[in-house]
């Protein structure tokens, strides 16, 4: 091999390399991007998981001593949806039944207000048939319930 052909060999090594050079560091640019991204990502589930206390949650659904949170957790939790979810069928059933009562309620309270205003007509009734008998009797005329010969 020549002197030139050498150097010719050699510069086209160089070139590879500073290909090679280039490529490996738009990689390590794009791998520190995506340390960064992760970094991140970490901190803010970090944050997260700071921001609520899985131990007094794991407590109050009746974890016991040296039984694991997130297992008490994932068990009671699935259980206090169904839960909720019972409870508001159960709270819809009892509004329509509150509001069937309060129709009755309603009908009632019209039916007693009627009643009541039929029984004051009634009474008036009365009170003018007695007036009328009064009269009559203080006349001289009186009834009798017994057949006349």
């Amino acid at each position: 091999m020549s002197e030139y052909e050498h150097n010719e060999h050699l510069l086209d090594e160089i070139q590879r390399l500073r290909e090679s050079n280039f490529h490996l560091r738009e990689d390590c640019e794009k791998q520190k991007q995506r340390i960064k991204r992760l970094e991140e990502w970490k901190e803010s589930a970090l944050e997260v998981e700071r921001e609520w206390d899985a131990n007094a949650i794991a407590t109050l659904l009746g974890a016991k001593l040296g039984e694991s949170q997130r297992k008490v957790i994932q068990r009671e939790v699935p259980l206090l949806l169904e839960r909720i979810k019972r409870l508001e069928k159960s709270s819809q059933q009892l509004k329509s039944l509150n509001n069937k009562i309060c129709e009755i309620n309603l009908k009632v309270s019209q039916e007693r207000h009627d009643s009541n205003v039929r029984l004051k007509q009634l009474e008036q009734e009365n009170d003018a048939l007695r007036a009328d008998l009064l009269l009559w009797d203080k006349a001289g005329i009186g009834f009798t319930t017994e057949d006349k010969p």
